[in-house]
């Protein structure tokens, strides 16, 4: 094992079935959820999620609160509905609701990316709405950009804001986090699609680092984004190979497996990384069967057609769809 006193669970990711990068850190000294948060998405062709999806959602959202329960301190590095469970009643896609807020956030000390710079208008607006929702249950908020906390032999740095993304997104801005305990080191970088800036990489790369998950590119959207710097992408993804024993990429470059696998092995042949040195999805770190359940969604419903109950459910007006679980029973 290349962590010994930092231990990482990964709870959620695309590789597992969900849209999520959800982990927890655990050192002697401390432990943090980070981005206690899972989500489905649509997909042209078939905008709802196949039941199989659904039963994910649900199992990993159960993982998460759970996982909450005994542990005091969460990290939210932004404000997308796949990284945190906001305080909406909201069925189709993120399952979450008022009961779950009181769950996860109740009693918590939380750490989150700061709505007073970089931060976006839309993610702004939802950042503002969280704190509200949270203020009467967290025992306190800690803006986390750009600032360390030492806990024991235990220290994490967050990092300043860095885009989601390429520069200039509107997708905004997140943080990322690095636990560091002895000689080991874990560093947390979600949402970088790729990364594809130098300066975002720095952060990983600069110090040591001995486990990196990092959210990599939007390979599903190639099509559409025909600007995206994928180059780049693959580019500094092969400079963090080189730095970090196990790279652990996951979350956007999942969502088409085909290209996931391809994009992997180009960075591992374009990079001058040590032998030994491994890239994995979240699933293959934590030792489990890889379930690209979004990019096999349309294979999922030639083979496993869903019930009536289901279909009728798929046909409610939005706003009751999001009102009422889906019927996951055969």
């Amino acid at each position: 094992m290349v962590l010994d006193k930092i231990k990482v669970e990964i709870l959620g990711a695309e590789s597992m079935g969900v849209r999520s990068m959800c982990c927890r850190v655990t050192t002697p000294d401390v432990s943090f959820l980070l981005d206690p948060g899972c989500a489905l998405g649509p997909r042209k062709g078939h905008e709802i999620p196949h039941p199989a999806e659904y039963k994910r959602l649900h199992e990993i959202t159960n993982q998460l609160v759970a996982s909450a329960k005994d542990c005091t301190r969460l990290f939210i590095s932004h404000y997308h509905h796949d990284h945190y469970k906001p305080r909406l009643l909201d069925e189709t896609y993120i399952h979450s609701n008022d009961q779950m807020t009181k769950d996860l956030y109740g009693g918590k000390e939380i750490y989150l990316k700061s709505q007073k710079q970089h931060i976006g208008r839309h993610q702004e607006s939802r950042c503002r709405y969280f704190m509200q929702s949270v203020s009467r249950l967290a025992t306190v908020l800690h803006d986390a950009d750009f600032h360390r906390f030492t806990f024991g032999n235990t220290t994490v740095d967050f990092s300043h804001p860095v885009p989601h993304g390429e520069p200039g997104t509107k997708l905004g801005y997140v943080i990322m986090a690095r636990f560091s305990h002895g000689n080991e080191h874990f560093v947390y970088a979600p949402d970088l699609q790729g990364p594809v800036v130098e300066d975002t990489a720095k952060f990983i790369t600069g110090t040591a680092v001995d486990v990196a998950f990092v959210g990599g590119p939007p390979l599903y959207l190639e099509g559409s984004l025909a600007k995206f710097p994928y180059d780049v992408a693959a580019t500094l993804a092969g400079k963090i190979h080189e730095k970090a024993p196990v790279l652990v990429m996951d979350h956007h470059c999942c969502r088409d497996r085909e290209k996931y696998e391809a994009f992997v092995e180009a960075v591992k042949k374009g990079s001058n990384a040590p032998r030994g040195h491994s890239i994995v999805s979240a699933a293959v770190y934590m030792e489990q069967k890889p379930a690209f359940l979004e990019s096999e969604r349309g294979n999922l419903y030639e083979q496993e057609p869903p019930s009536p109950a289901f279909r009728a459910w798929m046909d409610l007006e939005p706003g009751q769809r999001n009102k009422v679980p889906p019927p996951l029973n055969p």
